[in-house]
């Protein structure tokens, strides 16, 4: 997994990117009207988001969402970032 691959999926994913225009355009007031948002929207996980907003922004030159100096990591990419962090490392 590579910097191209979080833009790729981030760009992909419908929640990330109602998630990208509600941090940009501070209209968080959004998600209470379910009818302006996108069907395929995870409204759990936008709620989430919600919670956190001030510390939510998005970087236009990597095309990905940080938490600070935290990636958002897309949904597409989640179980496989587990996975890495998960594996055991030997240390010879």
């Amino acid at each position: 997994m590579n910097l191209d691959d979080l833009r790729q999926y981030t760009a992909e994913d419908v929640t990330l990117q109602t998630l990208c225009t509600l941090i940009q355009c501070n209209t968080w007031y959004d998600i209470k009207h379910l009818e302006l948002l996108p069907a395929t929207c995870d409204m759990n996980e936008l709620k989430s988001f919600s919670e956190i907003r001030d510390e939510l922004s998005v970087s236009q030159t990597l095309g990905i969402i940080l938490r600070g100096n935290q990636v958002v990591i897309p949904k597409k990419l989640r179980q496989q970032v587990i996975s890495l962090l998960t594996t055991d490392i030997k240390v010879w």
